[in-house]
């Protein structure tokens, strides 16, 4: 957003991040919908003309704000599938049983 090192912080950015926190998916989606944005976000604070920072620090977040359930759902999704995957893979050879073939015998008898 423009800030320097060094460079006070307006504590009108840090209430509208605490919006964020009690949120059930929180900081992590936040941060996430920020790196999503960040070309969008990069554009408006360089060629967008602003009456103040609250209204450039206005502005960010409603691009955030447009973008975090998506990112949110996403990550749920992602997070989801994760876990399938790892469940899938933790299936012990044990419990896979399939009829008629748990014993080999050679001759075709049984068949007849």
């Amino acid at each position: 957003m423009g800030y320097k090192k060094g460079q006070k912080i307006p504590s009108y950015l840090f209430r509208k991040m605490q919006e964020y926190e009690p949120n059930s998916i929180g900081y992590p989606v936040l941060l996430e919908t920020i790196k999503a944005c960040r070309e969008s976000i990069e554009w408006a604070v360089s060629n967008k003309e602003f009456d103040g920072e609250m209204a450039k620090i206005a502005y960010v977040f409603a691009i955030i704000s447009n973008n975090y359930m998506d990112v949110g759902k996403r990550m749920k999704q992602e997070r989801g599938s994760a876990e399938k995957s790892v469940e899938q893979k933790n299936i012990p050879d044990e419990d896979i049983n399939i009829k008629g073939c748990t014993e080999k015998k050679k001759d075709f008898t049984d068949f007849l």
